[in-house]
């Protein structure tokens, strides 16, 4: 952060939203308000205004409505001059365990149900791209070209994208004739 006395390069505080609504995966959306964001500001003995930068992480577009930065009045990262910065899921599941592996290189293998659609990774994580062959997954309306499997090299405080495969998936709450979920990756 800006001007506080906290120590760099070491995490203060840490808590999933899902552990204060007690609902199981609770959404964070950086449009709204958010219990562990409070919590975290409060823990740390700061403000919304103290911060450094604000990385936002989410697997849905980063053009949705609801990860639009600007309409957050308690963040106002916008008044406060706070740099924001939009890191595509995968490479952010890879941050966070090469930042607290303790190595100093690593691979990573990151498998989630849905990372960030294409139009918003990178281009050098694009080249990396194989498209997964779907089956019923595909016919489903509206389905999106999504992260779901993500190799990374680290080293030098440097992280790569190696491979990645990408699927079309259905959205998150369809279901097939009103029964078992669609399931589309095996982080799902």
């Amino acid at each position: 952060g800006r001007g506080n006395s906290l120590p760099r390069n070491e995490i203060v505080v840490a808590i999933q939203e899902e552990r204060l609504t007690r609902e199981k995966r609770a959404q964070l959306r950086v449009a709204h308000d958010s219990l562990a964001v409070r919590y975290c500001l409060d823990s740390a003995g700061i403000t919304p205004r103290d911060l450094g930068g604000i990385a936002i992480c989410s697997s849905r577009s980063r053009d949705h409505r609801e990860e639009d930065h600007r309409v957050n009045s308690f963040l106002n990262a916008d008044k406060f001059g706070i740099p924001v910065s939009y890191l595509p899921h995968h490479l952010g599941h890879a941050w966070g365990a090469f930042a607290t592996s303790g190595f100093s290189e690593s691979a990573i293998l990151v498998i989630d149900g849905r990372g960030s659609p294409w139009e918003d990774i990178s281009h050098e994580e694009q080249a990396t791209a194989k498209f997964a062959r779907n089956t019923a997954v595909c016919s489903v309306k509206e389905s999106k070209l999504r992260e779901i499997v993500s190799i990374y090299s680290a080293k030098d405080g440097v992280i790569r994208p190696v491979h990645k495969i990408m699927s079309s998936l259905p959205d998150w709450n369809l279901s097939a004739q009103g029964g078992m979920p669609l399931f589309a990756s095996l982080g799902d």
